[in-house]
């Protein structure tokens, strides 16, 4: 095997100036676990009843079954979004959230995302980009729409 010369490395980000308005991608799925509920409500301490009390839930809660906490939607759905962002993101800007429906332990979701918005900043080697993504079950129902704000490095970033 002959190596070629400079490398493109798996997992590394785009810059902004490679986002352009109307492109779409799609993360690989995940599967919500018991534990990432626990996991998520521990290291919070949302110790909330719908997430820690299953005579509750079972008893005097609206939605049955073990789901989700919206924010550990959205959070799990960053890391699946991270790869094209990895090492090229230099801030969070701004988050609109919109929760549609629960997520059940055992539901697997992905994240659709579309560029909606890019420029650049006075800096010059920077980048805004927003972008409209969709958490979506294994029933293709859609869980939550979030917008995301980001700056982003350009190729020629200066740090």
């Amino acid at each position: 095997m002959t190596i070629k010369e400079p490398l493109r490395t798996i997992g590394k980000g785009w810059y902004w100036d490679e986002f352009s308005v109307g492109d779409t991608f799609r993360t690989v799925g995940k599967t919500l676990t018991d534990a990432d509920i626990m996991n998520f409500v521990n290291a919070t301490t949302l110790h909330e009843v719908l997430f820690t009390n299953k005579v509750y839930v079972e008893e005097a809660s609206l939605l049955k079954g073990r789901f989700a906490p919206g924010p550990l939607i959205y959070l799990m759905s960053e890391t699946l979004i991270l790869p094209s962002i990895q090492e090229t993101a230099l801030a969070f800007l701004n988050l609109e959230l919109t929760g549609k429906q629960p997520l059940y332990v055992g539901d697997t979701f992905h994240v659709a995302v579309e560029v909606t918005s890019t420029r650049e900043t006075k800096a010059g080697d920077r980048g805004v980009v927003e972008t409209l993504n969709h958490v979506i079950n294994q029933n293709d129902e859609v869980v939550q729409i979030y917008k995301p704000t980001r700056l982003i490095k350009g190729r020629n970033f200066k740090g």
